[in-house]
């Protein structure tokens, strides 16, 4: 009788030692469960907002000055990833919606100067942020010809108010769906196009 009562305790030790140890993988695993879950879900929300800082210019009222400030952010991106390949974003602006028009580009590319972007990703090539706002559409694009019958190219992109001295932007950027394109790999953005678009007219015209 007292085997028996011997074997039923040892019996039930072993059982509950079963019962802990399955209770004790269930934790694990629903931990890791929960860890996976958060870290995903963490990289979603790093993904999304690092893609609402391009998504804000999906538009078609960019000014210049848009262009400019999306051109800064990428090259500040490409800078803090040492020119990394996969983790590059580039920016592509276009004086011309036809498919040969000259483009002025911020690519990643240590000998990028800041400020700066290359006239159709040459590097021999450049023209100074500003340059796109000071001189005329003539003197900074070399398609002379455009498919926008509204655009005079004796005209800058931005000029002064004559009579409030205030800055005007004469002429839109738009940025549309097609026109950003997210890396297969990371899901980052990682190039944006403005193509210039309908003219904005001064108060003084």
């Amino acid at each position: 009788m007292e085997n028996a009562s011997k074997a039923l305790i040892m019996a039930a030790t072993v059982l509950i030692g079963i019962m802990l140890i399955g209770i004790m993988v269930y934790l694990f695993r629903t931990g890791a469960i929960v860890g996976e879950n958060y870290e995903n879900k963490k990289t979603t929300e790093q993904i999304e907002a690092f893609n609402a800082k391009f998504e804000v210019f999906q538009r078609e009222n960019n000014t210049i000055s848009d262009v400019i400030s999306a051109a800064n952010l990428a090259y500040s991106i490409n800078a803090r990833n040492e020119y990394d390949n996969i983790n590059k974003v580039e920016v592509v602006v276009k004086l011309s919606s036809s498919s040969g028009a000259t483009t002025f580009d911020i690519i990643s590319d240590e000998n990028l100067p800041k400020n700066t972007f290359y006239k159709n990703r040459n590097e021999s090539t450049k023209i100074n942020f500003y340059d796109l706002m000071s001189k005329d559409i003539k003197t900074i694009n070399s398609t002379y010809g455009t498919s926008i019958a509204y655009i005079n190219e004796t005209n800058k992109l931005t000029d002064i108010n004559t009579y409030s001295s205030e800055r005007q932007y004469r002429y839109y950027f738009k940025v549309g769906e097609d026109d950003l394109n997210y890396n297969g790999i990371t899901g980052l953005i990682d190039k944006i196009t403005f193509i210039i678009d309908a003219p904005k007219k001064f108060d003084y015209e």
